[in-house]
């Protein structure tokens, strides 16, 4: 009566953002609080991108569309043009086109043919991936393999990092190590740029 919390059964809809539909939701169960502004999904959960592209699915989702914040929680994963990546956590700000990925994170770039073209797997327990500027910022310990097919010809390792998509190029900080595992080759250094080929 008070209008306050509304429940649902396999919910498909859309949510929307300043008038505008940005994910197609499907889920098993939900409910919405506060007279819409908060939305909390339970099952199954996939909600597609309409502007962005992703694909993320997760068991546990809410959406406060006025703090412009969703949050998938537990099994997550997720598919964009530029990354694949599983989680515990993503919290993806539409407003401002950026993704945090947090706890045990995995995430791919991705390219048109994986066993000719070399791409990138990152290992981190925090990412934050800006869509739009094609850049990943680790503030914590980073791992960077690159793979060619299936095998991994480069580890890189460090306490920070970041990683220009556009550009293929990765910065690490802080006790960098590189294994160069075709030939082989390790290096340590404080700072290392390193031109993705």
């Amino acid at each position: 009566p008070d209008r306050s919390i509304a429940t649902f059964t396999r919910p498909d809809g859309e949510l929307f953002q300043d008038g505008e539909v940005i994910y197609n939701v499907t889920a098993d169960s939900g409910e919405m609080r506060d007279n819409g502004n908060t939305i909390i999904l339970r099952g199954n959960i996939v909600a597609k991108g309409v502007q962005n592209g992703a694909i993320l699915r997760g068991q546990e989702m809410e959406w406060r569309p006025q703090e412009d914040v969703l949050v998938l929680r537990r099994d997550v994963t997720g598919s964009h043009p530029q990354l694949r990546a599983t989680a515990n956590e993503f919290r993806v700000f539409n407003r401002e086109n950026r993704m945090e990925l947090i706890g045990d994170v995995i995430a791919n770039t991705v390219v048109e043919d994986p066993r000719t073209e070399p791409w990138l797997k990152l290992q981190a327990q925090q990412l934050a991936w800006d869509w739009d500027r094609e850049r990943i910022d680790s503030p914590e310990p980073l791992r960077i393999e690159q793979f060619k097919d299936t095998t991994i010809t480069e580890v890189v390792q460090g306490q920070r990092g970041q990683v220009n998509l556009g550009d293929n190029v990765a910065t690490l900080q802080g006790s960098v190590t590189m294994q160069l595992l075709q030939i082989p080759l390790t290096a340590r250094s404080e700072e290392l740029e390193w031109r993705v080929a």
